[in-house]
Protein backbone atom coordinates (compact mmCIF):
# COMPACT_ATOMS: atom_id res chain seq x y z
CA UNK A 1 0.00 0.00 0.00
CA UNK A 2 1.74 3.51 -0.76
CA UNK A 3 2.02 6.33 2.39
CA UNK A 4 -0.52 8.95 2.54
CA UNK A 5 0.90 12.01 1.36
CA UNK A 6 3.17 14.03 2.42
CA UNK A 7 6.28 12.01 3.35
CA UNK A 8 9.90 12.10 4.11
CA UNK A 9 13.27 10.03 3.91
CA UNK A 10 16.04 10.12 5.98
CA UNK A 11 19.78 8.42 5.44
CA UNK A 12 21.53 7.60 8.50
CA UNK A 13 25.13 6.91 7.91
CA UNK A 14 28.28 6.13 9.82
CA UNK A 15 30.50 8.72 10.27
CA UNK A 16 33.48 6.37 11.42
CA UNK A 17 32.93 4.87 7.74
CA UNK A 18 33.07 8.08 5.71
CA UNK A 19 30.02 7.67 4.29
CA UNK A 20 29.24 10.62 3.70
CA UNK A 21 29.60 11.71 0.24
CA UNK A 22 27.99 8.09 -0.93
CA UNK A 23 24.53 9.28 1.43
CA UNK A 24 24.54 13.00 -0.33
CA UNK A 25 25.31 11.56 -3.54
CA UNK A 26 21.83 8.73 -2.93
CA UNK A 27 20.05 12.04 -1.29
CA UNK A 28 20.61 14.26 -4.65
CA UNK A 29 19.78 11.25 -6.40
CA UNK A 30 16.64 10.29 -4.99
CA UNK A 31 15.63 14.38 -5.25
CA UNK A 32 16.45 14.64 -8.75
CA UNK A 33 14.43 11.83 -9.90
CA UNK A 34 11.50 12.47 -7.54
CA UNK A 35 11.76 17.06 -8.25
CA UNK A 36 7.96 16.95 -9.31
CA UNK A 37 6.69 14.85 -6.59
CA UNK A 38 4.77 17.63 -4.22
CA UNK A 39 4.63 14.98 -1.61
CA UNK A 40 7.95 14.57 -0.80
CA UNK A 41 9.06 16.95 1.80
CA UNK A 42 12.70 16.48 2.75
CA UNK A 43 15.56 14.01 2.44
CA UNK A 44 17.65 14.50 5.88
CA UNK A 45 21.00 13.39 6.68
CA UNK A 46 21.36 11.95 10.13
CA UNK A 47 25.26 11.51 10.92
CA UNK A 48 25.95 8.26 13.19
CA UNK A 49 28.35 7.28 15.76
CA UNK A 50 27.02 2.90 15.06
CA UNK A 51 29.59 1.46 13.37
CA UNK A 52 28.62 0.50 10.19
CA UNK A 53 24.74 1.95 10.04
CA UNK A 54 23.94 2.94 6.72
CA UNK A 55 19.60 2.89 6.55
CA UNK A 56 17.47 4.68 4.38
CA UNK A 57 14.03 5.10 5.64
CA UNK A 58 10.44 6.82 4.36
CA UNK A 59 8.51 8.15 6.73
CA UNK A 60 4.66 9.71 6.80
CA UNK A 61 3.55 11.32 9.50
CA UNK A 62 4.49 10.07 13.04
CA UNK A 63 3.69 6.05 13.16
CA UNK A 64 4.66 5.31 9.70
CA UNK A 65 8.32 4.42 9.33
CA UNK A 66 9.15 1.85 6.41
CA UNK A 67 13.00 0.81 6.42
CA UNK A 68 13.88 1.16 2.90
CA UNK A 69 17.20 -0.25 3.43
CA UNK A 70 19.41 -1.72 6.23
CA UNK A 71 22.46 -2.47 5.01
CA UNK A 72 23.92 -4.45 8.20
CA UNK A 73 21.24 -6.65 7.26
CA UNK A 74 21.43 -6.56 3.14
CA UNK A 75 24.95 -6.84 3.40
CA UNK A 76 25.63 -4.41 1.00
CA UNK A 77 24.36 -1.16 -0.12
CA UNK A 78 21.50 -0.42 -2.45
CA UNK A 79 21.86 -0.12 -6.51
CA UNK A 80 20.44 3.84 -7.14
CA UNK A 81 18.11 2.05 -9.29
CA UNK A 82 16.90 -0.39 -6.49
CA UNK A 83 16.53 2.50 -3.93
CA UNK A 84 14.74 4.31 -5.79
CA UNK A 85 12.27 1.37 -7.12
CA UNK A 86 11.71 0.43 -3.68
CA UNK A 87 11.11 4.29 -2.73
CA UNK A 88 8.30 4.25 -5.74
CA UNK A 89 7.10 1.34 -4.67
CA UNK A 90 5.78 3.15 -1.24
CA UNK A 91 4.95 6.18 -2.12
CA UNK A 92 3.35 5.56 -5.84
CA UNK A 93 3.32 2.28 -7.13
CA UNK A 94 2.20 2.63 -10.68
CA UNK A 95 5.08 5.65 -11.15
CA UNK A 96 7.08 4.56 -14.28
CA UNK A 97 11.06 5.46 -13.57
CA UNK A 98 12.32 5.41 -17.30
CA UNK A 99 15.37 3.78 -17.44
CA UNK A 100 15.82 3.60 -13.34
CA UNK A 101 12.85 0.87 -14.21
CA UNK A 102 13.01 -3.12 -14.35
CA UNK A 103 12.86 -4.34 -17.65
CA UNK A 104 9.29 -5.56 -16.88
CA UNK A 105 7.86 -2.36 -15.78
CA UNK A 106 9.67 -1.20 -19.47
CA UNK A 107 8.27 -3.62 -21.37
CA UNK A 108 4.38 -2.58 -19.80
CA UNK A 109 5.02 0.83 -20.40
CA UNK A 110 5.58 0.29 -24.12
CA UNK A 111 2.73 -1.82 -23.90
CA UNK A 112 0.48 1.28 -22.26
CA UNK A 113 -0.41 -1.12 -19.10
CA UNK A 114 -0.71 -0.42 -15.73
CA UNK A 115 2.18 2.07 -15.06
CA UNK A 116 2.29 5.69 -15.39
CA UNK A 117 5.08 7.92 -17.19
CA UNK A 118 4.60 10.72 -14.68
CA UNK A 119 3.51 11.10 -10.91
CA UNK A 120 0.01 11.46 -10.19
CA UNK A 121 1.02 13.50 -7.26
CA UNK A 122 3.30 15.78 -9.69
CA UNK A 123 2.56 19.59 -9.82
CA UNK A 124 -0.61 20.76 -12.70
CA UNK A 125 0.27 23.72 -15.11
CA UNK A 126 -2.16 25.75 -12.99
CA UNK A 127 -0.43 25.86 -10.07
CA UNK A 128 2.82 25.76 -12.01
CA UNK A 129 1.80 29.41 -12.66
CA UNK A 130 0.56 30.79 -9.58
CA UNK A 131 3.86 30.48 -7.35
CA UNK A 132 3.17 33.26 -4.92
CA UNK A 133 2.73 30.97 -1.40
CA UNK A 134 6.08 31.81 1.00
CA UNK A 135 7.20 28.75 2.11
CA UNK A 136 6.41 27.09 5.65
CA UNK A 137 9.31 24.92 7.26
CA UNK A 138 7.19 21.45 8.05
CA UNK A 139 7.41 19.45 10.71
CA UNK A 140 10.96 17.16 9.98
CA UNK A 141 9.45 13.13 11.44
CA UNK A 142 13.13 11.99 11.88
CA UNK A 143 15.61 14.93 12.21
CA UNK A 144 16.77 15.22 15.76
CA UNK A 145 17.92 18.41 16.67
CA UNK A 146 20.38 20.58 16.49
CA UNK A 147 19.73 20.39 13.17
CA UNK A 148 20.46 22.71 9.64
CA UNK A 149 17.34 22.79 7.07
CA UNK A 150 18.10 23.94 3.78
CA UNK A 151 14.54 24.90 1.58
CA UNK A 152 15.79 25.30 -1.95
CA UNK A 153 13.95 25.97 -5.25
CA UNK A 154 13.62 22.91 -7.52
CA UNK A 155 12.56 25.26 -10.37
CA UNK A 156 15.74 27.68 -10.16
CA UNK A 157 17.77 23.94 -10.04
CA UNK A 158 19.39 25.08 -6.75
CA UNK A 159 19.67 20.96 -5.43
CA UNK A 160 23.30 21.07 -5.64
CA UNK A 161 24.13 24.15 -4.56
CA UNK A 162 21.52 23.29 -1.16
CA UNK A 163 23.90 19.95 -1.54
CA UNK A 164 27.49 21.69 -1.08
CA UNK A 165 25.94 24.07 1.97
CA UNK A 166 24.99 20.99 3.78
CA UNK A 167 28.07 19.05 3.31
CA UNK A 168 29.95 22.37 3.79
CA UNK A 169 27.77 22.64 7.34
CA UNK A 170 28.32 18.99 8.30
CA UNK A 171 32.06 19.09 8.06
CA UNK A 172 32.44 22.36 10.07
CA UNK A 173 30.45 21.48 12.92
CA UNK A 174 30.41 17.55 13.10
CA UNK A 175 30.29 17.86 16.56
CA UNK A 176 27.66 20.23 16.70
CA UNK A 177 24.88 19.11 14.41
CA UNK A 178 22.56 15.77 14.31
CA UNK A 179 21.06 16.39 11.16
CA UNK A 180 21.11 18.36 8.13
CA UNK A 181 18.17 18.49 6.11
CA UNK A 182 17.56 19.45 2.13
CA UNK A 183 13.97 20.38 1.56
CA UNK A 184 12.57 21.10 -2.32
CA UNK A 185 9.90 23.73 -2.40
CA UNK A 186 8.05 23.45 -5.41
CA UNK A 187 4.63 25.49 -6.72
CA UNK A 188 2.89 26.93 -5.43
CA UNK A 189 5.31 28.32 -2.95
CA UNK A 190 7.03 31.13 -4.30
CA UNK A 191 10.04 30.84 -6.99
CA UNK A 192 13.64 31.69 -5.78
CA UNK A 193 13.34 30.18 -2.24
CA UNK A 194 16.36 29.56 -1.05
CA UNK A 195 16.22 29.52 3.05
CA UNK A 196 18.39 28.42 6.00
CA UNK A 197 17.53 27.74 9.28
CA UNK A 198 18.91 26.07 12.29
CA UNK A 199 16.35 23.65 14.15
CA UNK A 200 13.29 25.99 13.20
CA UNK A 201 14.94 29.47 13.60
CA UNK A 202 15.49 30.90 9.91
CA UNK A 203 19.00 32.48 9.70
CA UNK A 204 19.21 33.29 5.97
CA UNK A 205 17.02 34.28 3.47
CA UNK A 206 17.99 34.68 0.11
CA UNK A 207 14.65 36.76 -0.94
CA UNK A 208 15.45 39.16 2.11
CA UNK A 209 18.76 39.78 1.20
CA UNK A 210 19.12 39.40 -2.21
CA UNK A 211 22.00 37.09 -2.72
CA UNK A 212 23.16 33.57 -1.51
CA UNK A 213 25.50 33.86 1.76
CA UNK A 214 29.17 33.14 1.02
CA UNK A 215 30.33 30.23 3.33
CA UNK A 216 32.25 32.10 5.51
CA UNK A 217 29.80 34.64 6.42
CA UNK A 218 26.71 31.64 7.27
CA UNK A 219 29.32 29.59 9.02
CA UNK A 220 29.73 32.26 11.50
CA UNK A 221 26.13 33.06 11.67
CA UNK A 222 25.06 29.23 12.40
CA UNK A 223 28.16 29.05 14.80
CA UNK A 224 26.56 31.79 16.65
CA UNK A 225 23.18 29.94 16.90
CA UNK A 226 25.02 26.05 17.60
CA UNK A 227 27.68 26.59 19.91
CA UNK A 228 28.78 30.29 20.05
CA UNK A 229 31.97 29.65 21.78
CA UNK A 230 33.32 27.80 19.05
CA UNK A 231 36.66 28.85 16.87
CA UNK A 232 36.20 28.39 13.42
CA UNK A 233 39.55 28.99 12.74
CA UNK A 234 40.61 30.93 9.50
CA UNK A 235 37.21 31.91 9.40
CA UNK A 236 37.23 34.14 12.11
CA UNK A 237 41.13 35.64 11.28
CA UNK A 238 39.38 38.22 8.95
CA UNK A 239 40.97 36.98 6.02
CA UNK A 240 44.91 37.78 7.96
CA UNK A 241 47.27 35.47 8.70
CA UNK A 242 48.76 35.35 11.99
CA UNK A 243 52.70 35.14 12.25
CA UNK A 244 55.16 34.41 14.83
CA UNK A 245 57.01 37.23 16.02
CA UNK A 246 61.00 37.33 16.89
CA UNK A 247 62.94 39.26 19.44
CA UNK A 248 65.74 41.24 18.96
CA UNK A 249 68.11 38.60 19.22
CA UNK A 250 65.83 36.04 17.49
CA UNK A 251 66.31 38.01 14.41
CA UNK A 252 69.60 38.84 14.64
CA UNK A 253 70.59 34.77 14.39
CA UNK A 254 68.09 34.62 11.23
CA UNK A 255 70.07 37.03 9.33
CA UNK A 256 73.06 35.42 10.15
CA UNK A 257 71.50 32.31 8.84
CA UNK A 258 70.28 33.57 6.01
CA UNK A 259 73.51 35.67 5.18
CA UNK A 260 72.39 39.05 5.20
CA UNK A 261 74.65 40.26 7.94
Amino acid sequence: MPLPSPYQVSIAYCTGCRWGLRSFWMAQELLTTFEDDANLQAVSLLPSSNAGQFTVTCHAGSNENHVLWDRKEKGSFPEMKELKQLLRDQVEPSRYLGHSDTNVRKVMQEAGTTVTDATTNSLTDSAKESSSVPFLLPSLQNAPIPSISIAYCTGCKWLFRAAWFAQEFLQTFSDDLHSVSLLPTRPPTQGGTFQIYVNDVLVWDRAERGEFPDIKTIKQMLRDQLNPTKDLGHLDNNGKQSFDTMDDEDAEEARRMFGVL
